[in-house]
């Protein structure tokens, strides 16, 4: 608990202040969001043969964007997180010279 508590006194200290893993599940959340979306394209577009106000190239190309954001948002969360773990490993160790 004394962890907990120092963290939350360090949040209290800083308002707005975020850590960098709440930027790693940002972009986690962000790239669930996506893959639903993508997940609602996919459906649209088997069902657009039988229902003619689905237009399949509109949904295509809907489709092929939300892929694009999703393999974007996973390169920005393994940047992030890399450089995350990265630093913290820093912190912890101590350099030798």
């Amino acid at each position: 608990m004394g962890g907990r508590k120092g963290k939350t006194a360090e949040t209290e200290r800083c308002p707005g202040r975020s850590s960098g893993l709440d930027a790693v599940v940002e972009l986690e959340t962000l790239r669930l969001g996506v893959e639903g979306k993508s997940l609602l394209w996919h459906t649209l577009l088997a069902l657009a043969p039988e229902q003619a106000h689905l237009d399949e190239s509109q949904l295509t190309d809907l489709l092929d964007r939300a892929r694009n954001q999703i393999d974007t948002l996973e390169l920005l969360r393994r940047t992030t997180a890399a450089a995350l773990f990265s630093v913290q490993g820093n912190r912890r160790s101590p350099r030798v010279s």
